[in-house]
């Protein structure tokens, strides 16, 4: 048993939704049983974060996962926004794959984890750059927009 992690965002200046191309494979660390109903069976995420450039079928299976991130991320646009001004979100989706790699979205988790330290140090390095992608694509340029207020 196996999902994915894939950490989208909303552009605040236009509102399209932007998947990250990186996601995380997350995978459980006994085999399926669905009789069973113990924690390292059913649970994907006490067992490592895998990149997705480490997988064989993620540039296969991409488009179509991206597609229902993007998809999840339109239907939430019009509850995200706070209001004029600022704002940015970033989730991460977990997202499972069926057969011929048809992609379901799991939950959304609106504060992911960000910080997998030495716990998973390769996982950490693709976040790491997603967060400075992130900052450098979507937060700065948007705040550099609106000039900050005189006091």
């Amino acid at each position: 048993k196996f999902d994915l992690r894939v950490f989208a965002t909303l552009d605040p200046a236009s509102g399209e939704p932007f998947a990250f191309r990186t996601a995380a494979v997350r995978v459980a660390q006994r085999p399926f049983d669905a009789g069973c109903q113990e924690g390292d069976v059913q649970m994907t995420h006490y067992s490592g974060m895998m990149p997705t450039t480490r997988w064989p079928q993620w540039p296969e299976a991409m488009p179509a996962v991206h597609a229902a991130v993007a998809a999840v991320m339109k239907a939430f646009r019009p509850c995200i926004g706070p209001g004029p001004g600022p704002w940015s979100v970033l989730w991460g989706v977990d997202v499972a794959l069926g057969a011929g790699l048809r992609p379901y979205v799991l939950e959304v988790n609106t504060a992911p984890e960000l910080t997998y330290g030495e716990k998973f140090p390769h996982w950490q390095g693709v976040v790491d750059g997603m967060l400075d992608d992130f900052l450098q694509h979507f937060v700065v340029p948007f705040l550099l927009a609106y000039p900050p207020p005189l006091d």
